[in-house]
């Protein structure tokens, strides 16, 4: 049976990855490890030994935990690329603003919007360490640089970019998928939805990359 680990990005607690985790679950029909970031952040150690053995999924920067480890696949959702520090604290307001305007797209949806960002409130205040003061190492993180790492160790990668992607809004256009493309990483750019779809609707996203 498929082994599979997902590890959620930056203000996910234990409570969102679990329901991450069952959504996958029943998507793949398999056993679903769901870690939130500040717990993949505080077991590094767990996460390199799982990896080689499991499709890892991660969203957001929960990509930035497996740098020199070599799952068996990755599939990671909006990842960061590269940018200036105070431009990502900047873009976050605007993310979070179109994310609650989205809220009128879906019946439900203004719900889950609220829940998401009522744990990610507490998870961040609780756990600053693991998530709030991190925001300069993200920003100098490239997954494309990460991901070429990766397949060079015989890992299969893919990076899937959101449309409405507004926290990291130029990353399909960094000369470094262009490389990344070349060394084989599987690149899908224009999926449907904000930067923190894959939250809220983790097997639709899923599905789109396999159009």
């Amino acid at each position: 049976m498929k082994k599979i680990l997902y590890i959620g990005g930056v203000g996910s607690d234990s409570y969102l990855a679990a329901l991450i985790a069952d959504a996958l679950a029943n998507y793949f029909g398999a056993n679903v490890i769901g870690m939130s970031f500040s717990e993949a952040y505080k077991n590094k150690a767990k996460v390199a030994r799982l990896a080689p053995e499991c499709l890892v999924i991660t969203h957001s920067a929960g990509m930035m935990l497996l740098k020199n480890t070599t799952p068996k696949e990755l599939i990671a959702i909006a990842p960061p690329m590269p940018v200036f520090a105070s431009l990502l604290l900047l873009r976050s307001f605007p993310k979070t603003l179109a994310l609650i305007a989205s809220g009128s797209e879906s019946h439900g949806r203004p719900r889950k919007i609220l829940m998401y960002h009522l744990h990610s409130f507490f998870e961040r205040v609780s756990r600053p360490l693991q998530n709030s003061l991190l925001t300069r190492e993200i920003s100098a993180f490239n997954a494309a640089q990460t991901a070429v790492e990766m397949t060079q160790g015989g890992t299969k990668v893919t990076l899937g970019f959101m449309e409405n992607e507004l926290l990291f809004p130029e990353s399909v256009h960094h000369p470094h998928i262009a490389i990344a493309r070349e060394h084989g990483v599987n690149i899908c750019d224009n999926l449907l939805g904000h930067h923190d779809e894959f939250v809220f609707y983790p097997a639709e996203v899923l599905a789109q990359l396999s159009r």
